[in-house]
Formats: C-alpha cells, structure tokens, sequence
C-alpha cells in the first residue's frame, strides 16, 4: 500500500460528503411520498406529514388493490414484458446472426448495416 497524500485525502473526503448529500437529496422525496402514502388523508390535507407517517393507515393500499382495474393493468404489464421480451429477442438474433457473417457470405451485409446505422442516428422507429 502506498502512502496518500493530504490533497487526497481531503479530495477523498469531499468527495464522499458530495455523494451522501447528492444521495440524501434524490432519496429525500421518496421517503415522503411514502410517508404520505401510509398517512391518513386528514394529515395529508393538513400538512403535518413530513418524514414519518401520521396517523399510519393502510388504506390508500386497500382501496388500490381492491380496484379491478390495477390486476388488469399488471396483467397487461406482464403480457408487455413477456411478449415485448421474446419477440425483441427474437428479431435480434435473427438479424445479428447474418449480419455477423463476412460481406462475401451474405452479400447484402453492407446495405443492411447502413440502414440500421442510418435508423439508429435519427430513431427511425
């Protein structure tokens, strides 16, 4: 091990507290969405939810999932994920493989591969 020099290890320092502040700051709104979520709406409505929960209840959860329409919407999330999944697989192996063969085995490569490259630049869908 080598021995740090003082302007590195103050830099090291810093450089920590920056992070934890930047991690503090982005992780900060979430804990109060989540404190809101477990809240009543009276305290909500009042202001007087901050950090922690007042008045802990669970009943924005009960009245979400006891909907219909969020299973159905998870069923579709998943039926998205899954078939969206499969089929973009799919179609990338099948044009990854003959792109990756030589010019002389597949002699349209070249054209191909512009027309990816040309789609990738502008998001041709």
């Amino acid at each position: 091990m080598y021995k740090q020099s003082l302007g590195s290890r103050i830099f090291q320092v810093c450089n920590a507290g920056f992070l934890i502040l930047l991690a503090l700051l982005c992780i900060t709104p979430l804990i109060h969405i989540a404190a809101v979520s477990f809240s009543s709406s009276s305290a909500v409505t009042a202001g007087l939810v901050k950090f922690w929960p007042v008045d802990f209840t669970l009943s924005s959860y009960e009245f979400v999932f006891t909907r219909k329409e969020i299973w159905l919407s998870m069923v579709v999330t998943v039926e998205r994920v899954v078939l969206g999944t499969s089929l973009n697989l799919l179609i990338t192996i099948l044009v990854a493989y003959p792109l990756s063969k030589e010019s002389s085995t597949f002699r349209s490569r070249t054209l191909y591969s512009w027309i990816f490259f040309f789609t990738m630049l502008f998001s041709g869908g």
